[in-house]
């Protein structure tokens, strides 16, 4: 281990290996365009067809552990910049699915929502037909009561009658 930042541009030998990193080509990258080269050349294409790479690909890459062993500032980093050994948080890998499951809760939420509204309001109606059934009751025997008295009346007149 350094007690500076080392920079270097060959990523797969120096990154996690306790350099800070840099511009960095990766070796394995490097390799399968070669080895794409090499399948073109030995499949008989030609050779004027074959798309050449001047140069290696190099892409600012950089060790976060030595960031934080420094205190580096993240921020200063290049934009675009990939960062190897970065802890990742559980929400970054089920992020999908974190959102999915909160999405699914409002979704119940709603609904559990709609039926308690619903519950009160057919509540609400079954004790005012309640209330409509006893007064219906109530005139009921009210009428019977009225027509089996006038009933007696009409007995007691056709007796008088007779």
């Amino acid at each position: 281990m350094s007690s500076v930042p080392v920079y270097g541009m060959w990523g797969g030998v120096l990154v996690g290996n306790g350099a800070l990193g840099g511009l960095l080509n990766d070796p394995y990258e490097h390799g399968q365009e070669t080895g794409f080269l090499a399948l073109a050349v030995l499949s008989g294409t030609d050779a004027s067809k074959i798309d050449v790479q001047p140069k290696a690909q190099f892409m600012p890459t950089f060790d976060y552990d030595v960031i934080k062993r420094f205190n580096l500032d993240e921020s200063l980093l290049p934009i675009n910049s990939r960062l190897i050994n970065k802890p990742v948080s559980i929400y970054q890998i089920y992020k999908r699915e974190i959102n999915s499951l909160i999405i699914f809760v409002i979704i119940l939420i709603v609904v559990i929502n709609s039926l308690f509204f619903n519950i009160r309001k057919r509540r609400k109606f079954e004790v005012q037909l309640d209330n409509l059934n006893k007064n219906l009751e109530l005139k009921i025997k009210l009428r019977t009561k009225e027509i089996n008295e006038r009933n007696k009346q009409i007995e007691r007149a056709n007796d008088t009658m007779k």
